[in-house]
């Protein structure tokens, strides 16, 4: 590869008009657009999922949740803000509230710290019932 590299080519209408091809080709479509699975939130198992071995998490005092599997060790702080991030992705239309990090989190104790977590990395909208963060 480096001497195929290394050697000067000079390029030519026919070059060109490949270059162009392949362009006009290319598809930014996914070639299987409905092969996800179908799910519901109340139907899916909630609890922080780790990272690297995939099993849940469990609240260690105030300011930890620990790996049930590994042991391994993360803040709540980065463990909630993972988790919004991945119901944003699950549940792309649904509103980010203190209420229902709380429920999906299962895990932490105290809806004022999520609330203090959401407040702190997100901007809130709304007032009263209506409350969500984006």
């Amino acid at each position: 590869m480096e001497d195929f590299d290394r050697t000067p080519s000079k390029l030519n209408d026919r070059h060109k008009k490949l270059a162009e091809r392949l362009i006009s080709l290319h598809s930014n479509k996914s070639p299987y657009p409905n092969r996800l699975p179908t799910y519901e939130y109340r139907k899916l198992t909630k609890g922080i999922v780790h990272t690297k071995c995939n099993s849940f998490m469990v609240s260690d005092g105030e300011k930890v949740v620990v790996c049930e599997k590994c042991g391994d060790v993360e803040s709540i702080e980065s463990a909630v803000l993972r988790t919004v991030e991945e119901l944003k992705f699950l549940f792309p239309d649904i509103k980010i509230t203190t209420s229902l990090v709380y429920e999906w989190c299962r895990v932490i104790k105290s809806k004022k710290m999520i609330r203090r977590i959401l407040m702190k990395n997100y901007k809130a909208i709304g007032y009263g019932r209506w409350f969500y963060y984006e």
